[in-house]
């Protein structure tokens, strides 16, 4: 081989290898971004989803089970829910027909059309959004008994506080809500990790404590009719970027030995001429 052509050769194998190790570097930045979540669809058009990060309730048409997709442009069914079993949603996509969908912090899409609302923080900010005052304090907790914990609340009225553990420092919210029965709350954005309401009178008061006859101004989501839509996938071209790569490799290395091959013809007609 003559060393022109070994020049062409060494340049032409080089581009091949930099065009092959693009295109698996792409494949890996995409393989690193259905970790989170793990799910195929999601890392395709994660640019196209949206953060939900809410419950709800199964809620299909009636006398079905909600069906759980594999995507939402597969028909493929993965698994079912009952009709008022707790589904967790951590982002939504927007199919070409306008329809949105849902997907399952455990695995497979559904239908948000077949998802009904559960009374939940946001929930209660959209009810009360008119009641509720942007101000900011501290809640003091250096007066709860060392035998007491910090109770912190999805909403104010929600029946199940959880426990947070008295730091050093308290409390700071920044919005302000007052319930029917004149316990005044603070939103706390972030306390250690953590995020909720708190009553600023009584912050290491449980629901029994707040309202020992119950309360009824939040909570009530009211009831929910079963949709009379059908909502099914749309199938989609059934690409995959494994796929994709995999063509896009074997181009290259098409080119790149047809390249080489008419570069030898070249280079053999002129040897020839010469001889001639």
């Amino acid at each position: 081989m003559s060393r022109k052509m070994k020049n062409v050769f060494i340049t032409t194998v080089t581009c091949t290898i930099l065009t092959i190790c693009l295109l698996f570097a792409s494949s890996r930045a995409y393989a690193d971004v259905i970790w989170e979540p793990e799910d195929d669809f999601y890392g395709q058009h994660s640019s196209q989803c949206s953060v939900v990060e809410r419950n709800f309730e199964a809620n299909p048409p009636e006398g079905e089970p909600l069906k759980v997709y594999k995507a939402p442009d597969s028909t493929e069914v993965i698994a079912t829910r009952e009709k008022g079993e707790r589904i967790g949603i951590s982002h939504s996509y927007t199919d070409p027909a306008g329809r949105e969908w849902g997907l399952l912090y455990e695995y497979g899409w559904a239908p948000m059309d077949y998802l009904a609302e559960v009374y939940d923080g946001e929930a209660f900010y959209r009810q009360y959004s008119g009641e509720i005052k942007q101000e900011s304090g501290e809640a003091d907790i250096s007066k709860i008994p060392d035998d007491k914990d910090l109770y912190f609340y999805e909403y104010p009225g929600a029946e199940e506080g959880y426990r947070i553990n008295k730091e050093s420092d308290n409390p700071y919210y920044t919005m302000c809500f007052t319930d029917p029965e004149g316990h005044k709350w603070g939103y706390v954005s972030y306390y250690y990790i953590s995020d909720g309401w708190v009553c600023i009178d009584a912050p290491d008061a449980t629901f029994d404590e707040l309202y020992p006859k119950g309360q009824n101004f939040s909570g009530d989501i009211g009831e929910i009719a079963p949709p009379e839509i059908i909502v099914e996938p749309i199938p989609g071209p059934g690409f995959s970027v494994a796929l994709v790569i995999g063509i896009a490799v074997a181009a290259v290395v098409v080119v790149t030995a047809v390249i080489l091959i008419v570069v030898s013809v070249n280079i053999k007609k002129k040897k020839n001429a010469k001889q001639s």
